[in-house]
């Protein structure tokens, strides 16, 4: 989480529905995209109490493997913060997984899009 000094991405709300419009698909698609998905930011996190896996390695994991359509970067941060958020508090522990630009890296609002295959 380090790796950007920015404040995290602004998601307006948990609607991401405009990410299944073509239009702003292909809009965002001819932008860079210079985007991190941190654990926790800078703050510790838990790590090993999913299986093999960190609690959100686990989320990320999962999301993808669930997900059916297009994906978009802020629909995965989602998925994955309010998972983790979850999965931390049955250990009576906080942990926010945080989407930021990459700083310095020429982030011009593109974005991510994950199909399955």
């Amino acid at each position: 989480g380090l790796l950007s000094s920015e404040p995290s991405f602004l998601l307006l709300g948990n609607n991401t529905a405009r990410y299944s419009d073509p239009e702003f698909i292909r809009f965002k698609m001819a932008k860079k995209s210079r985007l991190l998905l941190t654990s926790g930011g800078g703050a510790p996190v838990l790590d090993g109490t999913a299986g093999n896996h960190s609690v959100f390695a686990g989320a990320f994991i999962d999301a993808l493997a669930e997900n059916s359509g297009i994906l978009a970067a802020p629909d995965l941060f989602l998925r994955v913060r309010d998972r983790v958020a979850a999965a931390a508090a049955r250990f009576e522990f906080e942990q926010r997984p945080e989407l930021k630009t990459i700083k310095a890296a020429g982030h011009e609002v593109g974005d991510f899009f994950f199909v399955p295959k």
